[in-house]
């Protein structure tokens, strides 16, 4: 079976019994913390590693993670382990949060600076976002310095790029076909 089936079906399973149970803002929740968690490097070992079996799997990532979490997705997580589907958790978890933003009318913004931007700016940023596109946004912040001064900001699969650098990029091929114009 494709992976990405594999992930769609288990995260729209668990995004649809949490619709049920009422407990989805908690699912969203959870699914972050599990993309978290599964950033360490010996947690990606765990989950991907044949000789570690399913029970020391289990024992090993709810004790980690008991408390933290709505007991039904820790059901959840002990259900991908039993199912020996453990190597997709990030996968899942990731279409979670997808169809929680789909649900909710949520998008997701990065706004990418050569230095950090203060929270009063951000939350000016994220609010002038929202009442032009009269949506939620989900705003993060990417520092960058290549782009030397001025910003990029990404909402979904539009890019509005008003980096210096690319501001010079524009000036140096402008610059370079008026220099082979000229000599023609």
């Amino acid at each position: 079976m494709n992976d990405s089936k594999i992930s769609v079906r288990y995260a729209k399973a668990y995004y649809e019994l949490s619709k049920e149970e009422n407990f989805a803002d908690n699912a969203r929740t959870d699914m972050d913390l599990l993309l978290s968690f599964n950033e360490i490097a010996d947690v990606k070992k765990l989950f991907v590693s044949p000789t570690i079996s399913v029970t020391e799997k289990k024992t090993a990532v709810l004790a980690a993670l008991k408390g933290k979490m709505h007991p039904r997705t820790l059901a959840f997580i002990e259900l991908i382990i039993d199912n020996k589907r453990d190597s997709f958790i990030q996968a899942i978890a990731l279409n979670v949060i997808k169809l929680y933003k789909t649900e909710k009318g949520i998008q997701t913004a990065i706004l990418t600076t050569a230095t950090g931007v203060n929270e009063k700016v951000t939350a000016q940023i994220k609010e002038t976002i929202e009442q032009a596109l009269k949506t939620k946004i989900e705003l993060s912040q990417k520092v960058d310095t290549d782009i030397i001064g001025g910003f990029v900001l990404r909402i979904e699969d539009q890019q509005i790029d008003a980096g210096i650098k690319t501001a010079l990029e524009k000036v140096k091929r402008s610059l370079i076909n008026t220099k082979y114009q000229s000599k023609l």
